[in-house]
C-alpha cells in the first residue's frame, strides 16, 4: 500500500512539473507575455538574432568581444535544446559571424582571453618546468605560444585589459604609486589612480580620480569619485569604447549632503566619457533605473542593464533598455551578464539569462545580438 501511495505521489508531482514547464513554453511563445520570456513587444529598437551559443563567465563575467563590425569572438558552449535548460557541452573559443550567421571554432576554451587592436592573447593556465606561465599571443588566427616569465619580487607587475599586454611601474612617468588602485589603459593613453589600498582606504572624504597620461602632460583630476570603504569605483565600471573613442566610465556611489550612500531609484543615473587625449570628460544623464549596470553606447543611444522605476521606488522588469535620448525602452527581459558594442555602434553582444526568474538552478547566459541599424524608422 505504501509503494502504491508512494508511486501515486510521484506521478502527480511528474504530472504537475510536465505541466509546469509546458504552460511556461506556451506563455513564453504568445505575444502577450514576451515581455517576461524575452523580446519586449512594445518596441521595433532592434533585430534580435541568437546565436545558439551559452557562455560562461570568469573574474569579469562572460568573455566577448568584438573582433570587428560583423565577428564576434567568445568563449562559450552549444546550447541545450531545451532553452531553460543548462548545457553540457564542452565549452571553447568561438568566432560568430553576423553575415552569415554562423560560428566556427576558434580554439579550445581558455581560462581568459584578451582581445585589442587585432591582438588576442589567452591561456589555459599552465605553466612550464621553471614556473614561466604559458600564453597563446599574436594577431588573431596567428597566435604564438611564448613563455611570461615570473617578476622579480621587488617589481610591480600588472596586466592592462585595454591593451593585453604586461607592465610594470616603471613603464610610466610618473612611475605607478604602490600604495594605490591603479588602471593602465590603452597605449599611449596613461593610467588612472583609483583609490588607496589598505588602511589608507578608512577616510569617507570623497576623492578625485585622477589621470596620468604622462609624455610631460599634466595629471588631470577627474570628477569621478571614489570613498574610503564604500562606493568604490572598481575597473569592472570602466570600459573603453570603440565607437566613441573614448572611455566610459560608471559612477556608482551618490553622493549628498549626508555623506555616499546606494544610488536611489529616484534619481538619474550618471555616466561620465574620457577622452584622454586631452582629458575632457563629458557627463550624460540617464533617466531613473534600477539596478544600473554596463551602459554602452550605441548609435541609437545608450543601451545597459536596467529596471523599471515607478514613483521613485523599482517595480522590476529587469532586462536590457535603451534610452535614445527622449525615452527608455525595454528591448530584452532578464538578467544580463555583458554587453559589448561594435566600432561601428550599430550592433551589440549581449549576454542574456531570459529564465533567471524561474525558480530552477543553472538556467543557461545566452549570446544574442543586437542590430540597431537594421531596424528602419515607421
Amino acid at each position: 500500500m505504501v509503494k502504491l501511495l508512494m508511486a501515486s505521489t510521484m506521478r502527480r508531482v511528474y504530472g504537475l512539473v510536465s505541466w509546469w514547464r509546458m504552460s511556461v513554453r506556451a506563455l513564453c511563445a504568445s505575444a502577450i507575455v514576451l515581455q517576461g520570456c524575452g523580446v519586449d513587444t512594445s518596441t521595433t529598437a532592434a533585430t534580435v538574432t541568437p546565436t545558439g551559443y551559452d557562455v560562461g563567465s570568469s573574474l569579469f563575467g562572460p568573455e566577448i568581444a568584438w573582433v570587428d563590425n560583423n565577428q564576434v569572438l567568445f568563449i562559450g558552449q552549444k546550447s541545450n535544446l531545451d532553452p531553460k535548460e543548462r548545457s553540457y557541452a564542452a565549452f571553447k573559443m568561438y568566432i560568430w559571424n553576423e553575415s552569415t550567421k554562423s560560428v566556427r571554432e576558434h580554439a579550445d576554451a581558455a581560462h581568459f582571453f584578451c582581445y585589442a587592436d587585432s591582438r588576442i592573447r589567452y591561456g589555459y593556465g599552465k605553466k612550464d618546468e621553471a614556473g614561466n606561465t604559458i600564453i597563446h599571443e599574436g594577431p588573431l588566427g596567428k597566435e604564438e605560444i611564448i613563455t611570461v616569465p615570473l617578476a622579480p619580487s621587488h617589481a610591480l607587475r600588472g596586466f592592462s585589459y585595454f591593451s593585453c599586454k604586461l607592465y610594470s611601474s616603471d613603464d610610466f612617468v610618473p612611475p605607478i604609486p604602490k600604495d594605490r588602485q591603479t588602471l593602465v589603459l590603452r597605449e599611449g593613453d596613461g593610467y588612472l589612480v583609483l583609490q588607496p589600498t589598505g588602511s589608507a582606504r578608512s577616510s569617507y572624504v570623497a576623492k578625485n580620480l585622477i589621470l596620468y597620461r604622462g609624455k610631460g602632460a599634466e595629471p588631470v583630476t577627474l570628477p569621478m569619485t571614489w570613498y574610503g570603504n564604500i562606493g568604490l569605483l572598481t575597473p569592472q565600471e570602466i570600459t573603453y569604447s570603440a565607437y566613441l573613442r573614448a572611455y566610459v566610465l560608471h559612477q556608482p556611489t551618490f553622493e549628498s549632503d549626508q555623506g555616499p550612500r546606494d544610488w536611489p531609484a529616484s534619481e538619474p543615473r550618471v555616466v561620465y566619457v574620457l577622452r584622454t587625449s586631452d582629458g575632457s570628460v563629458e557627463r550624460v544623464t540617464i533617466p531613473p533605473t534600477t539596478p544600473f549596470k554596463r551602459p554602452k553606447s550605441t548609435k541609437v543611444g545608450w543601451i545597459y542593464a536596467g529596471g523599471l522605476v515607478r514613483d521613485g521606488k523599482w517595480v522590476g522588469h529587469n532586462g536590457l533598455y535603451l534610452y535614445d535620448g527622449n525615452r527608455q525602452k525595454k528591448i530584452e527581459a532578464g538578467t544580463i551578464g555583458a554587453i559589448t558594442v561594435s566600432p561601428d555602434g550599430c550592433k551589440a553582444a549581449v549576454a542574456v539569462n531570459n529564465y533567471s526568474h524561474i525558480p530552477m538552478l543553472g538556467t543557461p547566459t545566452t549570446l544574442k545580438i543586437f542590430n540597431f541599424c537594421a531596424v528602419t524608422k515607421r
